[in-house]
C-alpha cells in the first residue's frame, strides 16, 4: 500500500439521477410508502412540488461512491451519517461531494478514512453528513 494512496484534502465527486427506476426500487426495498414520499397530492397540500424522496437513498449513491470512486476497491464502510438539509424530488441529479478529512493508520492493517459528505441539487446543499473507512486493510480478514 502506498503512502499516497489518499490523503487530508482529496476530493472525489459523483453525480447520481435520482430515476424513476431508483425511487420505485427503493419502494420496494425500503416498504415506505409514506404519504409525503408516495403520493404527489398529500405533498403538493403540504407545499411541495411533488412528493418527495426518501433521504436514504442518498446512502446508497454513497455506497456507490465507496465501492467503486475511491483509489482502492479494498474498501469497507465502518459508519456512515447523513443529514437532510432540503427536500428533494425525483429526476433531481444530486452531485457528491466527498473530501478527505481525515486519514489514520488502522492498528490491524490498511488505513481508516473519513470523508466529509456534500450533497447538492444544482448548488443547494441538500444533506451533509460522513463516512468512516477501512481502506486496504481487510481483504481476507473478514470471515
Amino acid at each position: 500500500m502506498s503512502d499516497t494512496l489518499i490523503k487530508i484534502g482529496d476530493v472525489f465527486k459523483v453525480k447520481r439521477t435520482v430515476t424513476r427506476d431508483i425511487y420505485e426500487a427503493f419502494l420496494v426495498c425500503s416498504e415506505d410508502r409514506n404519504p409525503l414520499h408516495a403520493n404527489d397530492d398529500y405533498a403538493r397540500a403540504l407545499g411541495y412540488k411533488s412528493k418527495l424522496m426518501h433521504g436514504a437513498i442518498l446512502n446508497a449513491f454513497v455506497s456507490g461512491l465507496v465501492g467503486t470512486g475511491l483509489p482502492s476497491k479494498d474498501t469497507m464502510c465502518l459508519s456512515q451519517m447523513v443529514n437532510f438539509k432540503k427536500p428533494f424530488f425525483c429526476e433531481d441529479e444530486i452531485l457528491i461531494d466527498a473530501t478527505v478529512s481525515d486519514v489514520q493508520p488502522s492498528p490491524q492493517a490498511g488505513l481508516l478514512v473519513a470523508l466529509k459528505l456534500r450533497f447538492y441539487v444544482f448548488d443547494n446543499v441538500v444533506a451533509t453528513g460522513q463516512v468512516q473507512l477501512l481502506m486496504d486493510g481487510f481483504q481476507g480478514k473478514i470471515k
